[in-house]
C-alpha cells in the first residue's frame, strides 16, 4: 500500500523524533485522519526520503519517530528541463505538475515578444513559492525523490543567457524548441542522428508563436527546431507531448520495467 507522503525542508534526520506542526499536522490527523502506529514518508530539498512512524498527537501536534532512511529508483538519467513563454497562470500550474510527473528536472519562465503575460518582481517571488508547492505535491504523488529546479527569466534574451549555463556541449547538451511552422524536424529522426545526449532543454513559445527575431536567434544559439505532428496543439499538450517524447528517446520511459 502507498504511503502518504510529506514534503519536508526542516528536517533534520540526526534527530530520531520529529514533530509535524500547522499544515502537516492538520493533514495528518483532520484531512487523512492517520493513527498513532501509522508510517509516513517524508522527503527533503536534497532527494532524501526516510520512513516515520506516527508515534502519538494532540490537536496542535502529531509526533513522529524515524524508522528508516530510503531511496526510490525513480529519477530519470536523463537531465530534462523545459522552459516556457508565460501564459495564463492556471495553465502553467498544469504544466508544471504534468511536467514533474513526466521527470523535469529544471522548470524555466520566460516573457516572450509575443507573451500576453509578465511577472513583476513582486508577482514573480509568489509565483515562484507557488510553483515550488506545486512541484513538491507533484514530487509526494508520483513517486519521485529531487525537487525540479524552478527559473524565472525576465525575457528571452535573458532566457537565452540561462540556457548557456544549463546545457553546453561539454556536457553533452541538446536544445530544442517546438517550431509551429511545421519546418522544424521530427523528434525520431533528431534522435537517429544524436541519441546519446544526457541533458536535453525543450523550449515551448507563447500561444501567438515565435517572432523571426526569436526564431533566428535561436538558430544562432543551437537550438534545433522541432515539429510536434501535423495537428495545431494547446500551449500544455504541446509542452506534455514534447516533455514525453523527449523522455521516450533520451530518458527512461523507453526502458525496460
Amino acid at each position: 500500500m502507498t504511503r502518504h507522503c510529506f514534503y519536508a525542508d526542516w528536517l533534520d534526520a540526526a534527530e530520531r523524533l520529529a514533530v509535524l506542526k500547522d499544515q502537516a499536522a492538520h493533514h495528518v490527523r483532520n484531512v487523512l485522519r492517520l493513527k498513532p502506529g501509522e508510517v509516513i514518508d517524508l522527503r527533503d530539498r536534497d532527494g532524501r526520503g526516510w520512513k516515520w512512524v506516527i508515534s502519538d498527537m494532540t490537536q496542535e501536534q502529531v509526533r513522529i519517530q524515524l524508522l528508516e532512511p530510503y531511496d526510490l529508483p525513480t529519477e530519470s538519467p536523463l537531465e530534462l528541463s523545459l522552459a516556457l513563454a508565460l501564459a495564463r497562470p492556471d495553465r502553467m500550474d498544469l504544466v508544471l505538475r504534468q511536467a514533474t510527473e513526466i521527470g523535469l528536472t529544471r522548470f524555466i519562465v520566460f516573457k516572450a515578444e509575443r507573451s500576453q503575460y509578465g511577472l513583476s518582481r513582486d508577482q514573480a517571488a509568489k509565483r515562484r513559492d507557488r510553483w515550488l508547492k506545486i512541484a513538491r505535491e507533484a514530487v509526494c504523488q508520483c513517486g519521485r525523490m529531487r525537487l525540479p529546479e524552478i527559473v524565472i527569466c525576465e525575457d528571452w534574451m535573458d532566457f537565452l543567457l540561462e540556457a548557456s549555463q544549463c546545457t553546453t556541449p561539454r556536457t553533452a547538451g541538446l536544445r530544442i524548441f517546438a517550431d509551429e511552422s511545421g519546418t522544424g524536424r521530427n523528434l525520431l529522426s533528431l534522435w537517429r542522428s544524436c541519441p546519446m545526449y544526457r541533458q536535453v532543454l525543450t523550449v515551448v513559445g507563447p500561444e501567438g508563436g515565435w517572432t523571426p527575431v526569436e526564431v533566428n536567434r535561436f538558430a544562432e544559439a543551437d537550438f534545433y527546431p522541432v515539429r510536434l505532428g501535423p495537428r495545431i496543439l494547446r500551449f500544455e499538450t504541446a509542452a506534455t507531448a514534447l516533455l514525453s517524447s523527449v523522455q521516450t528517446l533520451w530518458g527512461d520511459f523507453g526502458q525496460p520495467v
